[in-house]
């Protein structure tokens, strides 16, 4: 039988949905206009402190990705899921197949900042996303768990079409220090996009403090 707190986030979730079935993609940063976030906070809050294997189900685990997803302007939420290390193994696991991309990132940034011992496998199938932003996020999540592979991730995306692609392929170069930084850094200084030029300067002038 679901725990109470279970119960109370299914009917905080329930009642979001009434309220954004007429808002929901009309514009960005809907769900900020939603009154009644420190409800839907505290019901999710209490779902994950109670959260245990034998007391978890597929409902409660979607609620809680739906809830973080919609949360994803504030991030509160992910940042609480830290805490709790078996729950966040599990969203993690689960939301491989979730529908909400703003649920799949903040999950990958989370198994990231709570180092956790298996974050590279958590966090690894996240890189074959569908959706753009969710494998950018967790490249730059994955990158000091597993420095090779990402390393070798992002010399493939350099070539990449999109260009905040090849600004994450940069990042994370230099976040492992690589030794072929530099030569990018040359490559896609007359980049065709100015927000890559930008952060090719940036990342060279950070480089000149150190």
């Amino acid at each position: 039988m679901p725990k109470n707190t279970n119960i109370n986030l299914a009917n905080k979730v329930a009642r979001f949905k009434k309220w954004a079935s007429s808002r929901q993609g009309t514009y960005g940063e809907w769900e900020c206009d939603y009154q009644h976030w420190d409800e839907l906070w505290k019901a999710a809050e209490e779902s994950m402190k109670d959260f245990s294997h034998e007391n978890s189900d597929i409902e409660t685990i979607n609620n809680l990705l739906y809830t973080i997803a919609r949360d994803n302007e504030i991030e509160r939420l992910r940042k609480e899921a830290i805490k709790y290390p078996e729950l966040l193994r599990q969203l993690a696991r689960f939301g491989v197949d979730s529908s909400e991309p703003d649920a799949k990132w903040q999950v990958s940034v989370s198994v990231a900042d709570a180092q956790l011992p298996d974050a590279a496998d958590l966090i690894r199938p996240y890189l074959n996303d569908n959706n753009e932003y969710v494998r950018r996020r967790s490249l730059l999540a994955i990158a000091p768990f597993s420095p090779n592979e990402a390393e070798e991730i992002a010399k493939v995306w350099m070539d990449k079409d999109y260009e905040y692609s090849r600004i994450a392929g940069l990042h994370v170069l230099d976040i492992l220090k690589s030794e072929c930084l530099e030569l990018y850094l040359e490559r896609h200084a007359n980049d065709s996009s100015k927000y890559v030029r930008s952060n090719v300067e940036d990342i060279r002038k950070q480089r000149y403090r150190e």
